[in-house]
């Protein structure tokens, strides 16, 4: 994976979620959630993330997305994500080649040279899609 900034390069993820791609199939009767709208819940994952993020650096929010092209789609295909801004709300949206898995990372790159370095691997979270092969 091309790491978007050099001095998370090596870190692993403090933050790590699941989000199950057919997990609205379990709880909830098709007919009142499609998976588009299921799709909307990914973004909660993000903004949990993101609110970690904030709280354990006292630093600015996450506030980047990177994924592979696989699972772009399930960004692009939320609510507000804005296709000449690339963006989704208040996140810039980053489509990474090299990341093939089931993954979506969130870094919050706005203060990144104020994060004191051991405290560098609060700045990258990671959400696994499980469940998401079964459709692709």
């Amino acid at each position: 994976m091309k790491i978007v900034h050099e001095k998370l390069k090596g870190l692993e993820s403090k933050w790590n979620l699941t989000w199950d791609f057919l997990g609205h199939k379990k709880y909830v009767d098709p007919e009142m959630c499609s998976q588009r709208d299921w799709n909307q819940t990914l973004i909660t994952k993000v903004n949990q993330i993101s609110a970690q993020m904030h709280m354990s650096t006292s630093l600015d929010p996450g506030n980047t997305i990177v994924t592979g092209p696989k699972c772009a789609v399930l960004i692009e295909s939320c609510e507000y994500f804005n296709s000449n801004l690339r963006n989704i709300g208040r996140f810039s949206f980053i489509v990474d080649d090299e990341i093939d898995e089931n993954v979506i990372y969130v870094y919050g790159l706005n203060k990144i040279d104020e994060c004191p370095k051991e405290k560098l691997n609060n700045l990258i979270g990671k959400i696994e899609i499980k469940n998401y092969e079964q459709t692709t």
